[in-house]
């Protein structure tokens, strides 16, 4: 399954946008999913790409292998 954010945005904005695809999944009845990929282009506000970072640093692949859990979430509270 395919989803596409399209257009130039913030952060915020991306947030908002992958916030609401899992919605629609839910929406759906979808409850589980195995691994997932983002491709994106790092951009300035005019969207021209960007190879390095602020402190000229190059940009990296990430890999994020659990989400963040609260002590919360682990006692259930």
């Amino acid at each position: 399954m395919r989803i596409r954010l399209k257009g130039l945005h913030n952060t915020a904005d991306l947030r908002a946008m992958l916030h609401e695809a899992v919605g629609s999944l839910e929406n759906l009845g979808i409850k589980n999913v195995r691994g997932a990929n983002l491709y994106l282009t790092p951009c300035d506000e005019n969207g021209t790409p960007l190879a390095r970072l602020a402190d000229r640093q190059p940009i990296r692949d990430m890999t994020i292998e659990e989400p963040y859990r609260t002590t919360g979430d682990e006692y259930g509270i």
